[in-house]
């Protein structure tokens, strides 16, 4: 049962020393879902280390940051509404917690959502997900086209229907990661930037220049599971790498039509965001191809983003562009995350959150602490156990 002893030294302790003992926790993974695990962790006592070459650099750092249960939902998800809802739930008090501990702007941002039809087509499949949404308890509400373009005027004429979500949020992910990198150094997590490997022998992590022993490991590290040649095949099995590109372009609000709601959007059938920051940045995302771990931005994946954003909203001819990223979601065969105890125990997963990373982070932080220092899983994320691909009770 996941425990870790209340004897260990103060997390205050020195580098030097930490290399030298068995620490409680080794996670190897930067991101959101092993930054949030390392901070509550911590703060419950534990003696933590992260392994990671470029913290907060991966996928997080790249993604829009959609806070968004329904807006994320899928027909065929609706094991994975609970977890959406409950994840949307704790993200508020969770950004006011680590701007408070860190002293920088969480980036969290609570302006709503609306999703926009381009055509008939359009309109009639996003109509058609309303029944199932609110059998789900969701309550999306349907606009004209007038409604939805005085909620947000920087959409364009050709709009074939509008629904308002007003409890999907955002955060600038880019800034939350900062606050929550400071939050872990100021409880006392370790960081080593190297790679590093589960090895096959219990309670050690192989880094390029060092071993690691702890008492537990958590494996947080997005599609780079699947090369952890010691974990269970069948668990690497089940994640897939979905490449994603996503762009940002700057807007000069003096002189543009800015857009102030994140967007969604079908246009022709294929989905776009719009993410707007306070700043001006806008964040326009993001292709699905099923296309291994080909990371390389393309000039279709920018063209085909680009010319379906100006479909609906056509200032975006006037803003700067700044950047382009592609990379790799790390996708479970069932759409849940894979989160929880592996066949050894010693190990443990915070991984395969799809396109929800950012909005599933918080909660994997705070049901992994749980795990670790009770031996329980809080629900909803039983339901995420690593358990169901190996042929085991979860």
């Amino acid at each position: 049962m996941p425990a870790f002893s209340a004897n260990r030294p103060a997390v205050s302790q020195s580098w030097e020393a930490c290399q030298n003992a068995v620490v409680d926790l080794v996670i190897i993974g930067g991101g959101i879902a092993g930054l949030t695990t390392a901070r509550e962790a911590a703060r419950a006592g534990m003696q933590v280390t992260v392994v990671d070459p470029t913290p907060t650099h991966g996928a997080s750092y790249a993604a829009a940051g959609m806070i968004a249960p329904l807006t994320e939902y899928h027909i065929g998800d609706a094991r994975l509404v609970p977890l959406l809802v409950e994840a949307a739930r704790v993200w508020p008090d969770y950004a006011r917690r680590i701007a408070g501990e860190s002293g920088l702007p969480s980036g969290y941002v609570d302006h709503g959502t609306v999703v926009v039809g381009h055509d008939a087509d359009d309109k009639a499949e996003l109509l058609r997900h309303l029944p199932a949404q609110r059998e789900l308890g969701f309550d999306p509400e349907v606009l004209t086209t007038r409604e939805v373009r005085d909620r947000e005027p920087a959409l364009g004429p050709t709009i074939s229907v509008g629904i308002a979500a007003p409890a999907d949020h955002a955060v600038h992910n880019r800034e939350f990661l900062a606050a929550l990198m400071r939050a872990n150094e100021l409880a006392g997590v370790r960081f080593v930037h190297e790679s590093a490997q589960v090895s096959a022998r219990p309670h050690v992590v192989e880094c390029e220049s060092q071993e690691l022993r702890a008492d537990h490991i958590v494996v947080a590290a997005g599609v780079d599971t699947v090369h952890q040649g010691a974990l269970e095949a069948a668990v690497r099995a089940a994640i897939r790498p979905v490449k994603g590109q996503i762009l940002r372009l700057q807007a000069d609000r003096r002189t543009s039509t800015v857009p102030t709601l994140t967007v969604r959007a079908l246009v022709r059938g294929k989905s776009v965001y719009i993410v707007p920051r306070p700043s001006g940045e806008v964040v326009v995302g993001a292709t699905v191809e099923e296309r291994q771990f080909d990371v390389g931005a393309t000039a279709a994946g920018v063209f085909e983003l680009l010319r379906d954003a100006r479909a609906i909203m056509p200032s975006v001819d006037e803003w700067a562009f700044t950047e382009s990223w592609a990379g790799m979601r790390p996708t479970t065969h069932d759409h849940l995350p894979i989160v929880g105890a592996s066949s050894r125990t010693d190990v443990h997963y915070a991984t395969g959150h799809g396109r929800n990373g950012i909005l599933l982070g918080p909660l994997t932080g705070l049901s992994m602490a749980q795990y670790l220092t009770t031996g329980t899983m809080p629900a909803p994320m039983a339901a995420a156990s690593p358990l169901r691909f190996l042929g085991e009770a979860a």
